[in-house]
């Protein structure tokens, strides 16, 4: 994930629900494209707008021009019924993850190496109880369960790094409570899968950031060995030290009210 879109996201996300968080964080960890398809994310009659694309993406993208205006629904009941379904429009509305890389690459054009891709498998598995079987069978990845499997762990890892980092709003506690549970699910449905794999991800994970003289710490929260790991794992995505670094060289008055602590002069 690229440093400022994880700072970017925090400032995004402290108004989401569940399910806009969760497509926002499997939006960066990239899917192969011939697998896209099948991991999608649903439309909105299926998978309905949450609270932060409700009340600020979607006015925000209008405003900008970077996305149209919804229909209103009386306009839409003036219309011809009689009008051909091949007439129809038949694309897709823009995913979640979609408005915030518009709305990011609006705020911050410079950065040209971002990649963000909408995808739905995580929060479907976990829709459906977190059967990673039954999430397999139902969406035909029986040829492709070594990568979703692979996404789950990453997945993991990310709610740990998102967990000990502040939103700019809503409640720090809730929030941190809120990743380290999708994390344990998550590490639950994969170690039904493969427990040894699962286990010896997310220890090796937390032996490459635990620095000399600590130790992990535990959560109240944890549903197993692998929860407390995936909370303090290896600093491979972004950490609030690099982000604040980045904040001083890309000021907005959209990331004014981040707090990563003191900053330190960068080199």
């Amino acid at each position: 994930i690229h440093p400022l879109y994880g700072a970017y996201l925090l400032e995004m996300l402290g108004t989401a629900d569940r399910r806009e968080r969760l497509q926002a964080l499997e939006s960066v960890l990239e899917i192969p494209a011939s697998l896209r398809y099948k991991v999608r994310v649903p439309p909105p009659d299926k998978l309905p707008p949450g609270p932060l694309a409700v009340t600020r993406l979607d006015a925000e993208l209008v405003r900008r021009g970077l996305m149209a205006a919804p229909i209103p629904e009386e306009m839409e009941e003036d219309e011809d019924d009689d009008e051909p379904a091949w007439l129809e429009p038949t694309e897709r509305p823009p995913a979640l993850a979609d408005k915030l890389r518009l709305l990011f690459e609006a705020l911050y054009p410079e950065v040209n190496d971002l990649k963000v891709v909408p995808v739905w498998a995580a929060g479907e598995l976990l829709e459906m109880g977190g059967d990673f079987h039954k999430y397999i069978a139902a969406r035909d990845l029986a040829k492709q369960e070594g990568i979703i499997f692979r996404h789950l762990l990453r997945l993991i890892l990310l709610c740990g790094e998102f967990a000990d980092a502040r939103p700019t709003e809503g409640d720090p506690q809730a929030w941190h409570e809120e990743m380290v549970d999708i994390a344990a699910h998550l590490t639950t449905s994969c170690r039904a899968v493969d427990p040894t794999s699962t286990d010896q991800f997310v220890e090796e994970a937390q032996a490459a950031d635990v620095v000399e003289g600590e130790s992990a710490r535990e959560h109240p929260h944890a549903l197993a060995e692998a929860l407390a790991a995936a909370t303090h794992t290896a600093k491979i995505l972004f950490t609030p030290d690099n982000v604040s670094h980045i904040l001083t060289r890309h000021t907005r008055p959209f990331t004014a009210g981040l707090d990563f602590g003191p900053v330190e002069p960068s080199d």
